[in-house]
């Protein structure tokens, strides 16, 4: 059996075109799952971010851009409820903290220990103020 010569010319068109795809496919650059969540945050979007890193975890649980992200979220959260404390909106502040100390967070997680410790000052100053 012989192939005409547009046939031919059709299957190696179609080769060709199959070689480069599997080739871009494996040397296409693996994606961020994280991105989305990285740039809300870097732009000050911290409940957009926290969202986005909610959404990556719940497909992927161990995925560390994800989980390393909730803790960059917890640490601004605490770090804004600082700045409130500081500015005296005292009331914000502790809504802010109590939200960070009922996430399910480790004990020792730098912002559980940041919100304790505001969240105290707080509690100190009210009795201070009252006694």
């Amino acid at each position: 059996m012989r192939l005409s010569s547009g046939l031919l010319s059709f299957l190696v068109l179609a080769a060709a075109a199959l070689v480069v795809s599997v080739l871009l496919a494996s040397t296409a650059p693996e994606k961020d799952p994280c991105a989305a969540a990285k740039a809300s945050i870097d732009h000050g979007r911290v409940t957009d971010a926290q969202a986005a890193y909610a959404e990556v975890l719940k497909d992927d649980p161990a995925e560390k851009c994800a989980t390393d992200g909730m803790l960059r979220v917890t640490d601004t959260r605490c770090q804004r409820a600082d700045r409130l404390r500081i500015d005296g909106a005292k009331a914000e502040a502790r809504k802010d903290y109590i939200a960070i100390l009922a996430a399910d967070t480790a004990p020792t997680d730098p912002s559980v220990v940041c919100a304790a410790r505001g969240l105290g000052s707080i509690e100190r100053a009210q009795e201070t103020n009252a006694g």
